[in-house]
């Protein structure tokens, strides 16, 4: 195998770098997306064990609130990952509180329908206990913090290596 002088060796070296900065600057979008991607599974991980599994807060709205993460990959370098729906529900504590009945605009009364067999029933309001509140998004950041930090490791660690390939 012939070998080049050793002149030549900077000139390699300097295109060589030339090339990674492109090739890196080229994967960032998408190993921050792949990175929000990772992000948006871990917390729907711990979302989905707070929620029972179904993603639906049930007592909430007609058929259960969906809850769930949305990402948004803004410029290149970074990426904001949000929660959907009424997570606050079940991620903070909430103190105990009255639910007053719902006015109606034709002024017909509403009535709120309280489950339970010795105070059970029908009333015009209701005593809301409280709850502890599991911090759901604050676990599921802790675990997507991991995830996103191996995802973007390996990502730009293929971008290097091919741009430093011959």
């Amino acid at each position: 195998m012939p070998t080049a002088p050793l002149s030549s060796a900077g000139d390699d070296f300097a295109r060589r770098l030339d090339r990674l900065g492109s090739t890196v600057r080229k994967a960032q979008r998408p190993a921050v997306t792949s990175a929000a991607l990772a992000a948006k599974k871990a917390q729907l991980e711990v979302m989905r064990t707070d929620t029972g599994g179904d993603l639906r807060l049930s007592g909430v709205g007609r058929r259960g609130a969906r809850v769930g993460v949305r990402f948004f990959v803004q410029g290149d370098r970074e990426a904001l990952v949000r929660a959907t729906g009424p997570v606050h529900f079940v991620a903070h504590p909430m103190s105990p509180h009255r639910i007053p009945r719902q006015r109606s605009a034709r002024g017909r009364r509403r009535y709120v329908i309280v489950p339970g067999a010795d105070r059970g029933g029908v009333r015009s309001s209701a005593q809301h206990p409280g709850t502890r509140g599991k911090n759901t998004w604050r676990r599921g950041r802790r675990k997507a913090s991991v995830a996103v930090e191996n995802e973007v490791v390996e990502k730009m660690g293929k971008a290097i290596a091919q741009g430093f390939k011959g």
